[in-house]
């Protein structure tokens, strides 16, 4: 696979020359994330707007890549039941769907991130771009799990935008920490290439790769202390583009989806976005209300400081995605259902414990939190 190389140094250059423009247009334009002294801690405006940096990064990258791809037959052996690199598309199968669904909410997160869009114009787009993309094919009209197939219909439809709409929401709602969202995208984007590997997908491989050089290179201005954000436009970008490739991924047949492998890949935005909204409606908040109540947060209640809860979260993505990659060499789908319920009692737990913390911090002032006012958060739901 020659276009490997070519493709991540290329999307990770554009990355870092069209992250600088990016920055200076949006402080000339004012589209700046300014602190509030409630949730927005940072000490100083910064600009937003980073998603359009990756986006054109991850466009190059994949147009790069195609270049180089190798059009011989070149099959990888072991586990894998890998396919020769003629069956090579740039589309990665999605035909110009994807390309246009990512479009559609780069646009949307890019008016979002200018003018603070109602949270239902928001997820109007996000269902336009998620039914462009199930328009083009990506319907799962059947899920399997441990050998049995179960038969979804036309219910198929309705998962596979609520799947798409759900991953773009979970990413976003992480999106409150220098560097989490876009590192977090960096190591499931890997997984997700090592995913089309031991499958023999090298158009999913590439789509997945190049997002991967594309975020290394806008972590080089994200990287706490930050001097840009992704905004909307960027971490709902993410999460579209790495929804579609775990489903894509993995399919076991024509529409058929392996439920296991993409719930584990994703577990922890997941499980971090699900147990937000249960408890938002649980309080009777709105469910895209801004809290103080993600797994960050709760880290940042223990006393960890930013960079600190950036290598948990993230060592701790890497381990789920190591996991789905030892159930598909295995064939063994219970390690990744086992590593998603660790993730899932591990959060709640981490919460749980990280609330009594804060309720005893209240009750006592001899047990302050000053780590909490020094990690810039931003605009996440």
């Amino acid at each position: 696979m020659r276009f490997i190389l070519p493709s991540v140094l290329s999307a990770f250059a554009a990355a870092v020359v069209l992250t600088w423009l990016v920055r200076k247009a949006a402080q000339r334009c004012g589209i700046l994330d300014c602190p509030d002294g409630v949730r927005k801690l940072h000490r100083a405006p910064i600009p937003l707007l980073g998603g359009v940096g990756v986006f054109g990064a991850w466009i190059l990258g994949v147009a790069v890549g195609a270049f180089f791809c190798n059009p011989e037959s070149n099959p990888t052996d072991g586990a894998s039941s890998a396919m020769p690199e003629s069956s090579f598309s740039i589309t990665g199968g999605f035909g110009p769907s994807l390309f246009l669904a990512a479009s559609v909410v780069l646009v949307t997160g890019i008016v979002d991130d200018a003018v603070n869009l109602r949270p239902r114009w928001k997820l109007l787009g996000q269902t336009v771009a998620a039914s462009i993309l199930v328009a083009g094919g990506l319907a799962v009209e059947r899920l399997w799990l441990f050998g049995f197939t179960v038969d979804l219909g036309w219910l198929g439809l309705v998962f596979s935008v609520v799947w798409l709409v759900g991953s773009m929401n979970s990413i976003n709602m992480l999106d409150g920490l220098d560097g989490l969202a876009s590192t977090l995208g960096l190591v499931i984007s890997l997984t997700l290439a090592w995913m089309a590997w031991l499958s023999g997908n090298p158009s999913l491989g590439l789509i997945s790769l190049a997002l991967a050089g594309a975020l290394a290179g806008f972590l080089v201005f994200n990287f706490p202390p930050a001097s840009i954000y992704l905004g909307d436009s960027g971490s709902m970008l993410i999460g579209l583009l790495i929804g579609a490739v775990a489903i894509k991924g993995s399919f076991k047949g024509p529409a058929t989806a392996a439920l296991a492998a993409p719930l584990a890949v994703l577990a922890l935005p997941i499980c971090d976005g699900v147990e937000v909204v249960i408890r938002r409606r649980l309080n009777g908040r709105a469910i895209f209300s801004p809290d103080r109540g993600h797994i960050h947060h709760s880290l940042l209640r223990f006393g960890l400081s930013g960079r600190q809860i950036l290598v948990a979260i993230c060592a701790l993505c890497a381990a789920t995605g190591s996991a789905v990659l030892l159930s598909l060499y295995f064939r063994n789908e219970p390690i990744a259902l086992a590593a998603t319920l660790a993730v899932a009692i591990g959060c709640a737990a981490t919460k749980l414990l990280a609330n009594r913390e804060h309720k005893k911090s209240m009750e006592s002032p001899t047990l302050p939190f000053p780590q909490e006012a020094e990690v810039p958060e931003r605009k996440a739901a």
